[in-house]
């Protein structure tokens, strides 16, 4: 979470969900009065309750997605232990089918976990803009300054980069659309995330 008590705006990042990306912006152009309440944080302080809300959203089967990648298949030391529990470290549809089947109260221990609309539920209502369509929906914001460049930090492809090097060894990338043409996959991300179609206006079925 980042505070502005110049411009009155509270971020509330949603894990993968650029929140690095986000972050270097809030800090490079938007400095003077930020507070850091947390890096993922969604309880906002009473005394910001009254600033204007927003957050970044995600396609649910690309964030499904990622949360393997980052927190699973690259993850090397399994610090969520998500290999262990859902007993596979290159299986997506394994993996995917594991974190529908954990209860709400289970998630709510561990972020990531959470889909989006678990999430933000402490913090609605909150604008959330489409991070497919980052450079036009941040010209929206009340307070957006033009001209301000958008980096592209912490991201699967430079993950996965560095595994490789930890590994030494090439890590093959399956697309998207391969990941998903199980229909098992496809259920379960449907199952954990259900809610995120219609809160953020996503299709059910995978683009």
């Amino acid at each position: 979470m980042r505070v502005s008590t110049s411009h009155r705006f509270v971020f509330v990042s949603t894990p993968k969900v650029g929140t690095h990306t986000i972050y270097k912006i809030l800090e490079d152009h938007f400095a003077d009065g930020l507070d850091r309440p947390g890096f993922h944080y969604n309880q906002i302080p009473e005394e910001y309750s009254s600033y204007y809300r927003w957050t970044m959203c995600r396609n649910p089967f690309a964030r499904a997605i990622s949360t393997w990648w980052s927190a699973c298949r690259l993850a090397h030391k399994d610090q969520y232990h998500f290999r262990a529990r859902c007993g596979a470290e290159n299986d997506f549809t394994r993996f995917i089918v594991w974190l529908a089947g954990t209860s709400h109260e289970e998630r709510l221990r561990e972020p990531v976990m959470q889909n989006q609309s678990e999430w933000l539920a402490p913090v609605e209502p909150i604008h959330a803009l489409k991070i497919e369509d980052i450079a036009s929906e941040l010209q929206t914001l009340p307070f957006w300054r033009a001209g301000i460049e958008i980096p592209r930090l912490n991201t699967t492809d430079k993950k996965i980069v560095d595994q490789e090097a930890r590994e030494g060894a090439a890590i093959e990338r399956p697309s998207s659309s391969d990941l998903l043409a199980d229909a098992t996959a496809r259920d379960a991300v449907i199952q954990w995330a259900g809610q995120d179609f219609e809160r953020f206006g996503y299709s059910r079925e995978p683009s």
